[in-house]
């Protein structure tokens, strides 16, 4: 009876840990989704891991009878098949794992500290502790509209560097209706362009002529060779699984500015 008991408990603990390791690969799929081509090796490399660590938990269940060495060994099997899962997890943006919970951490610390009010050069952890610190004043959405000049150096295009004097200008998006600072920017639409007036202090400004759908976001033009016109769209949601329990973090320890 007893070596049948033990059998069953085998069965049941081998099948638990097979089970807990392919829920922790979803997990963390949902934390980190944007993996590309590259995640299809995640989901292999659980399953064997999943299946090797539950034969070696079954073994020295079998080998030890000791159910406080059995509880340590699966916590500390899960840890390192975590840990691992995550080093084999791509990442085609924001970095990868590891990297972004390093990044998270960092501006957690910052929360109190750092300057979130530049929201077109905010990284994305830095862009929910905006979101989280202006969730009752937010707009529907922001354009970003940024204008990109080559360098003096007349670098290739193909160099990181070659646009080396750009400008952001952020547009609110409420109620369907557009705002800027018009001390800085000038927008007119008609039905053949987008005419952006670029104020640049003491009377001086840049006029350029672009494509008519520009703000609409998700649109770029090349108006000349040296320049690069692009406006975005940030609908101002949580992207990853991540981002929104790095949220719901800040919601349990940190307060909003009312």
């Amino acid at each position: 009876m007893d070596d049948i008991n033990s059998k069953i408990l085998s069965t049941i603990l081998f099948w638990t840990y097979v089970v807990i390791g392919l829920l922790t690969e979803g997990y963390i799929l949902w934390l980190f989704p944007f993996t590309g081509l590259g995640g299809l090796i995640c989901w292999p490399i659980a399953i064997f891991l999943s299946f090797s660590f539950s034969f070696g938990l079954q073994k020295i269940h079998k080998k030890f009878h000791s159910k406080r060495l059995t509880v340590i060994s699966f916590i500390i099997f899960i840890l390192i098949q975590t840990y691992f899962q995550l080093l084999t997890t791509p990442q085609e943006i924001g970095g990868e794992p590891v990297k972004q919970i390093s990044e998270a951490i960092s501006t957690y610390r910052q929360f109190d500290k750092g300057d979130f009010s530049d929201f077109p050069k905010l990284k994305q952890f830095e862009r929910v502790v905006y979101i989280f610190k202006n969730r009752k004043s937010l707009p529907d959405s922001y354009l970003i509209l940024s204008i990109d000049s080559v360098n003096d150096e007349h670098l290739i295009p193909g160099d990181s560097n070659y646009f080396t004097y750009s400008k952001t200008y952020l547009i609110e998006n409420r109620n369907g209706k557009k705002s800027w600072n018009m001390k800085e920017l000038g927008l007119m639409e008609t039905d053949s362009s987008t005419i952006i007036i670029q104020r640049n202090g003491l009377e001086d400004s840049t006029v350029y002529e672009t494509t008519s759908n520009l703000l609409i976001g998700g649109v770029g033009n090349s108006t000349e060779d040296n320049l690069l016109i692009f406006c975005s769209e940030d609908d101002l949601k949580l992207k990853t699984g991540f981002q929104e329990v790095f949220y719901d973090i800040l919601s349990l320890t940190k307060k909003r500015a009312e």
